[in-house]
């Protein structure tokens, strides 16, 4: 069986691009590659690998759980069930990030519920002269940012905690970025059968109202930011859009924070909110 033929198949129960990446991870190849392997002939584990993923993909399995890699910001990320998918949605959120953060001066990040830590190690990516520290709650998650920190070859501390009691011990931070727990608990039906089934419940709920996380982090980090530090989050359209951003708004104005703001993304939604400590 040739890698066309076999592709001619898969298409009958999975999407032509997923089929496609899966191929590619099995031959090891880019795009490119994949064309010009096109009239080759399959060794039997090659072909068996190939169907195996396709029988996961047609379960419902996510594409990136069974490569096992994802790409985010221009780098290529371990990607384990521990960890939500990274979605380009949340490259706005390193995007704003990296504008208050200088180019080549010292500066200490902190990136709460980091998961993979696609964002925080996206950044430290960009800004080498800046100092970041990865936190999360799973075991799984840290294990999972710390292969991707040695991967990249990247420097970072990793913190194991719960943002609800965690402490800093009086440490301080220029920027705190965070992609909490979002999700109402009440979309739980709503959503596709690839996040509902296979991703961290962890990682995805926030509450009745979907703001729990924020409002823990904006009241108990607050003092981690130092004067004139900057906080920002990622939400998004299907934890309610614009008013659930409005929403986080408030709680930093309540706080005392200011120039507190939510920014639209490429698309024009509202993605990322951010404000600064007095």
């Amino acid at each position: 069986m040739t890698v066309r033929e076999a592709l001619t198949i898969s298409a009958r129960t999975i999407e032509v691009p997923d089929a496609r990446v899966l191929m590619m991870h099995v031959l090891n190849t880019d795009a490119a590659g994949l064309v010009m392997k096109y009239p080759d002939a399959l060794s039997k584990e090659q072909k068996d690998a190939f169907f195996s993923a396709v029988k996961r993909k047609e379960a419902g399995e996510p594409t990136a759980y069974i490569t096992g890699t994802r790409g985010f910001f221009g780098l290529d990320f371990i990607v384990t069930p521990d960890v939500l998918i990274p979605r380009a949605e949340t490259e706005e959120l390193v995007e704003r990030a990296l504008s208050f953060i200088p180019k080549d001066a010292p500066c200490r990040v902190l990136d709460l519920c980091t998961g993979s830590g696609c964002v925080g190690l996206a950044i430290a990516h960009e800004r080498p002269a800046a100092r970041v520290t990865l936190c999360d709650v799973s075991q799984g998650a840290i294990e999972t940012a710390k292969n991707n920190a040695r991967a990249l070859g990247l420097s970072a501390e990793f913190i194991l905690g719960d943002v609800r009691t965690l402490s800093l011990s009086q440490r301080r931070f220029d920027v705190i970025v965070s992609n909490p727990p979002y999700i109402k608990d009440g979309y739980r039906d709503r959503l596709d059968r690839e996040v509902k089934d296979f991703e961290p419940h962890l990682a995805l709920f926030g509450g009745e109202d979907g703001l729990t996380f924020y409002r823990i982090i904006i009241r108990r980090f607050k003092d981690a930011l130092s004067p004139g530090g900057v906080m920002l989050f990622e939400s998004g359209d299907e934890n309610g859009g614009a008013e659930i951003c409005e929403s986080i708004v408030k709680i930093f104005s309540d706080n005392g924070y200011k120039d507190a703001r939510a920014n639209r993304d490429l698309s024009g939604n509202m993605r990322v909110i951010c404000a600064r400590r007095a």
